[in-house]
Formats: C-alpha cells, structure tokens, sequence
C-alpha cells in the first residue's frame, strides 16, 4: 500500500527532502526549489487592517522568487492596484488552484504558534508576522491602493471635517475612558470642525454626521483622503489612514 506524511513545520523552510528503505539505500531525493513553480498564499484573515499589513510583505517574496509564479488570495479584491503588483495574480480564496508546489497560510494561529510561526506572532509586528512565515527579512511598505481611487472628497458640502472610528474589534484596543469621545467630538465641533463617523458599527456619539455602516471601502478612501485627519484605534480604517 502507500503511505504518506506531512511535516509540522507550515512556514516558509528550504527543504531538502531524503527518502531511504530499510536499508539505509537513498531511493528519492528532492532539494526545494521554487523556480517555474506555482506558489499559493492566502490571506487566512478578512480583517482590513491585516490584509494592508501582509500584501506588500507577500510581494516582497515573489520579488525574491522572481521565477516563481506567485497567488494571493484575499477578501479585499477591489482595494489594490493591481498593476503596482505585477508579480502577484490576485484570486478568490474560494477559487480552486491546482498543481501548486508550495502553499502558505498568513494569519494569527495562536493556538499552533510552533507549528506556524518561526516567531512568536504576539511579540511581533503586524507586517513581520507574514515576512516570518514567507521566509523574508522584515521592512515595513506602504501598500498601493486602487488608482480608481480620485482622491476627491465624497462628503458633498464639508471642507474641514474629521473622520472618526470609536470601534474596534477587541475590546482591549477600545478606548475606556469615560465620555471621552464625546469630549473629543465636541472639542472638534467647538473648533468649527464636522465630525464624520466612518467606522462599520453603529455610533452612539451625539453631534456627528452619521456615515457608519457597511460601506464601499473605495468610499472610504475617498472619505478619509478629504478629512483634515482621522482619529480611530488599533483598527483597518487606521491601518487605511
């Protein structure tokens, strides 16, 4: 019959793989070597500010494996310029990719941190947690976004607003103080400013102009690229700012 096994180890590892009988006689060999091949990374995360962290760590590895032909997929189709990233081909993740020679998971798997991080991801940046499992030194990029993207203020009638976002999705990067927001929205207001709510939850803060909920995220760009500035948490949106 036929057997088959898999290693543990799930990030990015120069393999150099050795097959023996029993009696110790080499009988396959095979170095890793990505050249000509098709390599899959899926962005295992819907979370905006994850997915503007880890695309431009994802295309730093297939400049370094220029030979390769490299696939992302990813939840935010509509966001990036697809022709900054010409060694990328962007797909669905539920589309099916066949004769893939190498695969690779970019998320948090904090309960198989040894399994699929070389480093802890809780003591690493965000963009570093992808350039660990992908095999590549660290540097922070900027992503580049859709050139449909006019820059144009899509608020009709405000010249001076701030953006705002007070949620986030853990309850540890939310902002405790008591009636603090509020202050801040009325110091803005007192300061001849509009406050504008982008964030995707619904808002209780009073005096703002109410524009939460689950909008087009190019909207969002346009928003946030005609405030004055945007004042979030540990969020996508801050991520997108």
């Amino acid at each position: 019959g036929h057997e088959w096994t898999r290693a543990h180890q799930c990030f990015y590892t120069h393999w150099n793989l050795e097959l023996r009988n029993q009696r110790g006689k080499l009988v396959y060999s095979h170095r890793f070597d990505t050249a000509g091949k098709n390599i899959r990374i899926n962005i295992d995360s819907k979370s905006l500010g994850d997915t503007l962290a880890w695309l431009p760590q994802i295309h730093r590895f297939a400049i370094r494996h220029a030979s390769s032909n490299v696939y992302v997929s990813h939840f935010w189709q509509n966001l990036f310029d697809p022709k900054a990233y010409p060694e990328l081909t962007f797909i669905n993740p539920e589309l099916p990719l066949h004769d893939c020679y190498a695969t690779y998971n970019i998320g948090f798997y904090l309960d198989h941190i040894d399994t699929h991080h070389p480093e802890d991801p809780r003591l690493q940046p965000l963009a570093k947690v992808a350039a660990d499992i992908l095999g590549i030194p660290y540097k922070e990029v900027r992503p580049v976004l859709n050139s449909s993207t006019s820059g144009e203020k899509s608020i009709s009638g405000l010249d001076k607003y701030v953006c705002i976002a007070d949620a986030s999705t853990a309850g540890c990067k939310l902002w405790q103080h008591e009636n603090g927001w509020q202050a801040v929205v009325d110091y803005l207001r007192g300061e001849g400013y509009q406050v504008v709510s982008i964030q995707k939850e619904p808002t209780q803060l009073r005096r703002v102009i109410d524009l939460s909920g689950d909008s087009d995220i190019l909207e969002r760009v346009n928003q946030i690229r005609g405030c004055e500035f945007l004042i979030g948490l540990g969020s996508g949106l801050s991520w997108l700012a």
